[in-house]
């Protein structure tokens, strides 16, 4: 059975009138290429934040889709000064585990953020593990936000121009991958599948995969060896961030 999806965020449910923090599940799966792997799409209101900075054993992936966001990077539960950082649509943090991190809105709009968590799934085998002692002494990624921003605003020259923005090992991962692409309009790639999972979530524009268009909050996923293709149907160029986890 396939857990892949191609979802349209199109509409925001209100927020919950406790909390002000409505998470909304997408993907909760155990697979080969990225272990233990969580999506979910979060809607946070004015004022408020999901929980104090915490910590987990998943590394995660937090992309800013709608509003002004501050990310909350902290040494410990009550770090009298941790570094907050302001993020917009078009901007993404990643933490390794072991961060303490939390989201928060001080603006007076809500916030839209997408998530992704992967893990050991409690299969790893002996050789893994040792390959995975082997990759910790090495220097693995480390807490870190980027901005896509700059990236959007330079034309692609050619129909299909992807530019990396991270890419190393992970305590999860041999290789967590990284680009953004730009897809003019007419352009793309004919259905192919990769030996890792993938997800794409689109910024600007319109792509079409696999029969079926997204726009404006998009994202999709595909499972290692999932078929999926790639065009561009519009008028302007579309723009989508890949995140690659390779086992």
């Amino acid at each position: 059975m396939s857990f892949s999806f191609i979802r349209q965020i199109e509409r925001f449910p209100a927020n919950s009138e406790s909390s002000g923090w409505t998470p909304h599940p997408l993907l909760h799966r155990t697979t080969p290429s990225a272990g233990a792997l969580t999506c979910h799409f979060s809607v946070l209101a004015p004022g408020k934040t999901p929980h104090p900075p915490h910590v987990h054993v998943e590394d995660e992936i937090l992309i800013v889709l709608e509003g002004e966001a501050e990310i909350v990077m902290a040494d410990s539960p009550g770090d009298p000064d941790p570094v907050v950082v302001p993020m917009v649509r078009g901007q993404f943090s990643y933490y390794p585990t072991g961060q303490h991190h939390t989201i928060r809105n001080a603006s007076d709009s809500d916030v839209v953020y997408l998530m992704f968590k992967w893990a050991d799934d409690g299969r790893e085998t002996a050789l893994e593990r040792w390959l995975r002692r082997i990759r910790s002494n090495r220097r693995i990624l480390t807490t870190e936000t980027f901005d896509l921003r700059p990236m959007l605003e330079v034309e692609a020259g050619s129909g299909f121009a992807p530019t990396l923005v991270m890419e190393g090992p992970t305590r999860w991962l041999k290789r967590l991958h990284c680009h953004l692409s730009r897809l003019k309009p007419g352009a793309g790639y004919e259905t192919h599948s990769d030996s890792h999972d993938v997800a794409i979530v689109l910024l600007d524009g319109e792509i079409m995969t696999q029969g079926k268009c997204l726009k404006d909050r998009g994202v999709a996923f595909f499972e290692a060896g999932e078929p999926h293709d790639m065009h561009n149907p519009g008028n302007d160029t579309a723009a989508y961030f890949v995140l690659e986890f390779h086992r």
